[in-house]
C-alpha cells in the first residue's frame, strides 16, 4: 500500500541585526518578517530591508511534528494527530 504522510514541523531561527539610525525599537512604525528578510519603516512611508540570513537547517524539530496527517493514493485522509 502506497500512502502520503504529510507533516507540519516547527523550525526556529535567530538573527542579529541592527538598525541604523535608532535608539529605540519604539522608533519602528511598522515592522514584518518574510523570505528571511526583516522589513521595517521609521516613516510610515519609506521601507527599509535588512537580510537575516538565517540558518534553518539545524533548527528544525524533525523529531517532534506539529501535526501528521496520512493519505491513500487517492488523497482521501486514512488518518491524522489533529483534532
Amino acid at each position: 500500500m502506497k500512502i502520503e504522510v504529510d507533516r507540519t514541523l516547527f523550525a526556529g531561527t535567530r538573527s542579529d541585526i541592527e538598525i541604523e539610525g535608532i535608539e529605540d525599537f519604539s522608533e519602528v512604525k511598522e515592522w514584518f518578517v518574510k523570505w528571511d528578510t526583516f522589513h521595517y519603516t521609521l516613516d510610515g512611508e519609506n521601507w527599509k530591508e535588512i537580510k537575516l540570513n538565517s540558518e534553518s537547517t539545524d533548527c528544525i524539530d524533525w523529531k517532534r511534528p506539529l501535526s501528521v496527517k496520512i493519505f491513500d493514493e487517492k488523497n482521501e485522509e486514512l488518518a491524522s494527530t489533529e483534532d
